[in-house]
């Protein structure tokens, strides 16, 4: 009895055998092509999201695709991943041929590489986890992992290359910005209005408007800018490539890159919906969001270094803040700061120092004197090398709230800021004499201040 249990299950285990799906290599059709970008020049893909073709051209990749222009830029990082996914997932085994009900092939669904070498894919194995598959005709069916299936459902969109330019913002020497002048003359809806800006070895500085040439560009501000324009993704490609509307557009960009030529793109707006972006010299269409458009649209002013004092709070050795009868004067002993008449020594004058260097107006310069600012607050710093800046704080009833102007020294130009600068050094004051506080504490304090850079433009 026993010994035909035994026969009975080696038996039952002889048939799953049989039936299990083996994890061998293929022993037919050679070895698996080496697939690598490098390699690869073209693809085909032929699934449930319909057929589409991808290929290699002037270093990048393009796609063509029913209903979409021919040769629109493809997505070069999501190819190659295309591409090293075929090189990656090789055959797990074969198995002889259940049939086309069963396998799935013989419906034309799969990948033809280069034109000639064509990987048939069919249907999933019941647990999903893997597909048949076919290389060539008359070959093994072969099992690839499952993710194959997945492949094949991928529409064509999937691999367009979205972006409005294709550009490593390091390596940008001159940008240019045209704004309105549709037309190009008086039919246009606006004047034109050029930026035009350049990196020189000593940082960026404008070329147009002429108000502003050889005045400095804000380098943060340009980099922000130029890593927001590279990263802008359109919605889509225009349906059929269609003209754009109006008679030209609102905005053009010209990138000139260093070694790479010239990158170029033109928005047009619409009275609604999305606008119309045309990149590049073959005139590709896309469709690009109001709220993107916006983040490319900028003035001169938006770009312009608008730091008050270029300043190395390690050469101030003496600053005298008075408001109102109330005196600070202060000086640099050592790596520490003692003021006059106050006992122990002061803390947080190099803070302010470094908030000051990055202190930014608002609008500005203003030649005369705003009709309702009164002086408040006068900063006056001296440096090792005997120079002096002075700094001069007005409020101003009819300044939007938590405004203030500043004026430098004995220049007449006034600029709006945040008068939360002006704040911090009124806090930082002593106590007035007739207000009968005596400070006695050991160690006066400046309000927790932000630090800033030290390189800039100077204005005052």
């Amino acid at each position: 009895m026993r010994g035909r249990v035994l026969a009975a299950l080696a038996a039952v285990l002889a048939v799953g055998a049989a039936l299990a799906l083996p994890l061998l290599p293929s022993r037919q059709g050679g070895g698996w092509r080496e697939y690598a970008p490098g390699k690869v020049a073209a693809l085909a893909v032929r699934g449930g999201a319909g057929e589409y073709a991808l290929r290699a051209r002037d270093g990048g990749w393009v796609l063509d695709a029913p209903g979409l222009a021919r040769g629109l830029p493809a997505d070069p990082q999501r190819v190659a991943a295309l591409v090293e996914f075929l090189g990656r997932n090789r055959p797990l085994g074969h198995t002889d041929d259940p049939g086309a009900a069963r396998t799935g092939l013989g419906a034309g669904r799969g990948l033809l590489v280069d034109g000639a070498d064509f990987l048939e894919i069919g249907a999933t194995d019941r647990d999903g986890a893997r597909v048949f598959a076919r290389r060539g005709a008359g070959g093994p069916v072969l099992l690839l992992p499952g993710e194959y299936a997945r492949v094949l459902e991928r529409p064509a969109e999937y691999y367009l290359d979205l972006r409005l330019v294709d550009l490593d913002p390091a390596r940008v020497e001159r940008v240019t910005l045209v704004r309105g002048g549709a037309g190009g003359g008086a039919g246009g809806a606006r004047a034109a209005e050029v930026v035009e800006m350049v990196r020189r070895p000593g940082g960026p500085v404008f070329v147009r408007p002429g108000a502003r040439a050889g005045q400095p560009v804000s380098v943060e501000e340009l980099d922000l800018w130029l890593h927001e324009l590279a990263g802008l993704r359109a919605l889509g490609p225009a349906p059929g490539g269609a003209a754009p509307p109006g008679p030209g557009a609102d905005l053009r960009v010209e990138l000139r890159l260093r070694g790479a030529g010239v990158h170029s793109l033109a928005l047009f707006s619409a009275a609604r919906g999305p606008w119309t972006a045309v990149c590049g010299p073959r005139g590709i269409h896309f469709l690009l969001d109001p709220g993107q458009a916006a983040k490319v649209d900028r003035n001169a002013f938006s770009f312009a270094d608008r730091r008050l004092a270029a300043l190395d709070p390690g050469a101030v050795d003496r600053l005298v803040l008075s408001a109102s009868g109330q005196r600070l004067h202060a000086e640099r002993d050592g790596r520490r700061w003692r003021g006059q008449g106050l006992p122990g020594r002061l803390t947080g004058i190099d803070m302010l120092l470094w908030r000051l260097s990055d202190l930014r107006y608002e609008a500005g310069p203003q030649a005369t004197p705003p009709p309702g600012a009164r002086e408040r607050l006068r900063l006056e710093l001296g440096l090792r090398d005997g120079a002096r800046r002075e700094f001069v704080f007005h409020i101003d009833p009819g300044l939007p709230p938590g405004r203030c102007w500043i004026s430098c020294g004995d220049r007449p130009d006034f600029y709006r800021v945040h008068d939360q600068f002006y704040k911090d050094l009124k806090g930082f004051l002593p106590p007035a004499p007739e207000a009968g506080s005596n400070r006695s504490a050991r160690t006066h304090r400046v309000p927790s201040v932000a630090k800033g850079d030290t390189h800039g433009q100077n204005h005052c």
